[in-house]
């Protein structure tokens, strides 16, 4: 039940409610194996491969927007969830062999994949059996580069503790390490893992499903950097700010080692809707936040490329430098003043990705989907004269944002919530219950103080901070 009226309750059926899609059973070489369909059978093929002991559902979210312009293709890989598990040990060619036989099965000569750690590091294996059936790879969190006996033995005792005691308390606990926001464990992922570990085929399968958690199993599937490096698939390899250290370790070792491969790093953060005018703007009632990944810098006085974006607006904001850590709870505004090295100037590029409304229903964005919108941050432009914290009042500095030598916003840096670094503040609060940190040499934009205004093809943008100087950039 539901404390509040105005909670909105989240199901599979949230995403899964408006798609057409099909779920059926399907024989791979005797192994009957559930499988979840949806998008246009002539478009180009993309397997989603989840990860130890998961499901297609987890995919849910996902198979929506794909199967706009994908064949989508959510297995469940042989040994997991109602598929038949055959009694011998899953290592990485088992995997492999299903898929493959899962595609023969379809009549689906090549597809592209996405995988989930163990889903990563199987579709990482397929792609170098099977170069001339595989598209394009997205390696969220990859398996399958190195190994450590504490990781092994933490997945190994998580799962065999919820197979063996499979309420609702050992399931949900195994979630804290599998989804970084708890928002996000939701109750329908919670009791379909649970019904699936109560099975007693999946209490006889365990140590077969686990076997790569066994270091010998491990060490001889691991695959080395030069099958890495022989990969040709062009690749995006994705890992959270949350990830274990090997994961974290694997994704960067990884994007280094595939040649085709693309690697993003979060090289600064942004706090947006911190002002009461653009929370009313746009019906959400707190800020929200995202990261700003390194080739998401452009030079102060360059070139902006249009066609980068879908349609670009562009805010003024003052940028915190960090030269010590911050992490809540309790970081206050003389807390961001005590860690930041330098302030200054900076232009926010907005660029969102979802509409402001359902066409059809009418129904309001919330700030779930801002967020899961990276809050729509597209670009980030540095520029000006850096000053100290203690330098000035920052609350009192002000712009005025010109379009082509027209101002078109003017605004007060005490927009931010009172002073920008309760924006910076918040943010570190905010990220505290997932045990994350603002890092030194991280660049925090605090909240924009004026509103947004679009960018055209051509168009000059042109911040003046006054005794800070200016901020500049061109889109063509």
């Amino acid at each position: 039940m539901l404390d509040d009226a105005k909670t909105e309750y989240r199901s599979l059926w949230t995403w899964l409610r408006e798609i057409e899609f099909c779920q059926r059973w399907i024989d791979v070489d005797g192994v009957s194996t559930r499988i979840a369909e949806a998008g246009d059978a002539a478009s180009p093929a993309v397997v989603l491969l989840h990860g130890t002991g998961g499901h297609w559902e987890v995919y849910a979210p996902t198979i929506g927007p794909l199967s706009q312009h994908f064949h989508c293709i959510a297995v469940d890989m042989a040994t997991q969830a109602p598929s038949d598990r055959p009694d011998y040990d899953y290592e990485i060619d088992v995997y492999v062999r299903h898929v493959a036989g899962v595609l023969d099965g379809l009549g689906v000569p090549k597809a592209s994949f996405i995988g989930m750690s163990l889903g990563a590091w199987v579709a990482a294996r397929f792609a170098i059996d099977h170069p001339e059936r595989t598209g394009q790879l997205i390696l969220q969190s990859p398996a399958g580069l190195i190994a450590t006996a504490e990781n092994m033995a933490r997945i190994r005792a998580e799962r065999t503790r919820a197979v063996e005691d499979p309420s609702w308390d050992s399931i949900k606990a195994m979630f804290d390490h599998l989804i970084a926001d708890e928002d996000n464990r939701i109750p329908d992922i919670i009791a379909l893992r649970q019904a699936i570990y109560r099975l007693p085929q999946t209490r006889q399968a365990i140590d077969h499903v686990l076997i790569l958690q066994d270091p010998d199993a491990r060490e001889r599937n691991l695959l080395s950097p030069e099958q890495w490096s022989a990969i040709k698939a062009p690749t995006l390899v994705v890992a959270s700010g949350q990830d274990h250290g090997e994961y974290q370790s694997t994704a960067r070792q990884v994007a280094r080692f595939i040649p085709n491969a693309e690697g993003r790093t979060v090289k600064a953060r942004k706090i947006g809707l911190t002002s009461r005018a653009m929370q009313q703007a746009v019906s959400i009632t707190e800020p929200d936040y995202g990261v700003i990944f390194d080739d998401m810098f452009f030079d102060d006085g360059g070139i902006v490329p249009f066609e980068r974006f879908i349609r670009p607006r562009v805010e003024v904001e003052l940028a915190f430098v960090l030269d010590q850590p911050l992490k809540g709870p309790g970081v206050t505004a003389l807390d961001v003043l005590d860690a930041t090295r330098w302030v200054t100037p900076a232009l926010e590029i907005l660029d969102a990705r979802i509409q402001m409304s359902d066409p059809e229903t009418g129904h309001l964005r919330t700030i779930v989907d801002t967020i899961s919108d990276n809050a729509a941050d597209a670009g980030i432009v540095v520029g000006g004269r850096a000053i100290r914290p203690d330098a000035c009042d920052l609350s009192r500095i002000s712009a005025l944002l010109y379009v082509n030598e027209a101002i078109e916003e003017t605004g007060v840096a005490a927009g931010v919530l009172g002073h920008p670094a309760n924006g910076v503040a918040w943010l570190a609060n905010k990220l505290a219950p997932y045990d994350e940190i603002l890092p030194p040499g991280q660049v925090i934009l605090s909240g924009s103080f004026t509103r947004p205004v679009f960018a055209g093809a051509g168009d000059v943008i042109h911040a003046d901070f006054g005794d800070l100087g200016a901020v500049t950039c061109r889109f063509r």
